[in-house]
């Protein structure tokens, strides 16, 4: 019950505030937080199926791993290696024992009410919706070896930052401990090592792996199984103070080490959120933005089509609230790192803004119908306060919008 307690401690107060791409718990994007809810209760599903011989959590585990697969495939990558470097991790731990617990395993797993989902989530996958990256082109973006610099893995300092260097610090430790004491061969063991085993390898060595994804955007998802490992680790050092147990350490150092080492843990902490908070926070151009979109939301019709600016524009991610239309609704033009790194990808987001008179861009136009352009006006607003086909229909601070005469 101690190790819960000291986990949410390195969970939430040290860390709540800090950049979602840096320490944050739940990631940057809305996959993320998807992923970080369900891949931690599949693993707990599949353990409580396992320790209690209990076929209707392995239930539960399948319709959580379904889920998974059906919000994000990034997080869904993660819980396949987390489930395989666990097997393989418990296996070895276990090798003597392999063939009974894994006839134990196929009572549990392909029981009639686990066998009954299975089909009917294959059923599902093949006959209703099927996730749309399992098309071949969108596999081999994510599966191969890596393709780019950001995608060759994180060096160690990188990895520090992401996850925080006390918290890194006490996982190392974590690892050490639990290898060390005589729980290792047990299940929430090597389903917590396996977690952490493999997310280590595919953000430092992703090539081992054959990944081909942004290694920043799986290291956001170590937070949980290092929490947990540190947490074994403070445990295990505040255990051996305890007077009524067999100690190693004088008890009378329990306070002051409790004292330094959490102390130490919340100054580092804070430090960490310290550097992802502006010094003076400006909240007039999220207004901005806001007001904008609520001025479209109430102007255009369903005929209309939107493009806005992901670079320069401030919380423009929030403007899908405001129309609670189709998901790529409104277009954006994303980062322009991502149009130089992938010429194959499609270049209309881009074109329309950057070069809106362009022979390329009058087809985009066009082809996707946009007739609506929300730019910020101190970066994109000469190309189309020149072009007789566009008119300034909202203009703002930092916020201005246009409209394409057809």
């Amino acid at each position: 019950k101690n190790i819960p307690i000291l986990a949410l401690f390195l969970l939430g107060p040290l860390y709540a505030i800090s950049s979602p791409q840096a320490k944050f718990v739940s990631g940057g994007v809305i996959g993320n937080l998807l992923g970080n809810l369900l891949i931690p209760l599949v693993l707990y599903f599949f353990y409580r199926a396992l320790t209690e011989k209990n076929s209707n959590f392995a239930l539960l585990g399948v319709l959580c791993s379904a889920g998974v697969f059906y919000a994000h495939h990034l997080s869904a990558l993660i819980l396949l290696f987390a489930l395989l470097f666990s097997l393989v991790i418990f296996s070895l731990l276990n090798f003597r024992n392999l063939l009974v617990n894994m006839k134990s395993w196929a009572g549990i797993l392909f029981s009639k009410q686990v066998v009954g989902i299975i089909l009917f989530l294959a059923f599902f996958a093949l006959f209703v919706h099927l996730p749309e990256y399992f098309e071949k082109s969108a596999v081999d973006t994510a599966i191969g070896a890596p393709s780019k610099s950001t995608r060759l893995g994180l060096t160690f300092a990188q990895l520090k930052f992401s996850a925080g260097e006390p918290r890194l610090a006490l996982a190392l430790a974590g690892i050490i401990v639990v290898l060390a004491s005589r729980a290792r061969t047990f299940y929430r063991s090597a389903f917590l090592l396996g977690w952490a085993g493999s997310l280590f390898v595919m953000s430092l060595k992703p090539g081992w792996l054959f990944i081909d994804i942004p290694s920043n955007r799986i290291a956001n998802y170590i937070v949980f199984p290092l929490c947990l490992l540190s947490a074994a680790a403070l445990f295990w050092f505040f255990s051996r103070l305890d007077p009524d147990r067999r100690k190693i350490f004088d008890p009378r150092l329990a306070y002051p080490a409790f004292f330094l080492i959490f102390s130490a843990i919340a100054a580092a902490g804070f430090y960490d959120n310290s550097k992802s908070l502006a010094s003076a926070p400006n909240f007039q151009k999220a207004a901005q933005t806001f007001s904008a979109a609520g001025y479209l939301s109430r102007t255009i019709n369903e005929k209309d089509v939107l493009l806005k600016d992901h670079n320069y524009i401030t919380a423009d991610t929030w403007i899908k609230l405001f129309f609670m239309r189709d998901y790529n609704f409104p277009f954006s033009r994303s980062y322009f790192k991502r149009y130089a790194d992938n010429p194959g990808r499609e270049q209309c987001t881009l074109k329309m803004i950057s070069a809106p008179g362009s022979a390329e861009a009058e087809k985009c136009f066009a082809g996707t119908g946009t007739n609506y352009i929300m730019v910020n006006p101190l970066f994109d607003s000469a190309q189309f306060d020149k072009a007789e086909k566009f008119w300034r229909v909202y203009a703002g601070g930092h916020t201005n919008i246009y409209h394409r005469k057809f």
